[in-house]
């Protein structure tokens, strides 16, 4: 039997009665005193399929991302990109040319999204600036009222 997955984040002694009551739903309730504390907890728990696809660096041109170091190279020198620039251009660099939507590029970057498309577009913002800066041949492009996509721009 699957039981559905709940997680309140708070002060346990203020969320144990509404833990109770949904486990005698059925559900499953994981109480947690932060969010990030949770986010850890869940991706401890669930166990990754495939590790070591993770662990391979992707290529796309001149970019080398390497999710297991955190860094991101272009023509062999280290971005400075911040863990969220990394997850969300390691995101895009899975499928190039596929359109993500601010939600699911925002959730492979493991930050929770609200609906508000502004912190996205500010971090693709600084994303594609650093990118030209490096010299990248990538370019982060926006798809109107849907997401963001990576594409080869040929620069060299």
């Amino acid at each position: 039997m699957v039981a559905p997955l709940v997680v309140l984040v708070g002060e346990a002694a203020k969320l144990v009665g509404h833990a109770r009551d949904l486990a005698r739903m059925g559900f499953v309730v994981l109480l947690a005193p932060t969010q990030e504390l949770a986010r850890e907890w869940l991706a401890r728990s669930i166990p990754d399929p495939d590790r070591s696809q993770e662990r391979a660096p992707l290529a796309l041109g001149a970019l080398s991302i390497d999710r297991s170091t955190h860094q991101v190279r272009c023509r062999g020198r280290v971005l400075p990109l911040t863990e969220q620039e990394i997850q969300f251009l390691a995101a895009l660099a899975e499928d190039p040319g596929r359109v993500l939507s601010f939600a699911q590029l925002v959730n492979r970057g493991g930050v929770p999204y609200y609906g508000d498309p502004s912190p996205v577009r500010a971090a693709v913002h600084r994303l594609r600036r650093k990118l030209v800066r490096g010299g990248a041949d990538v370019n982060v492009v926006a798809v109107r009222g849907v997401g963001f996509r990576l594409e080869l721009t040929g620069r060299t």
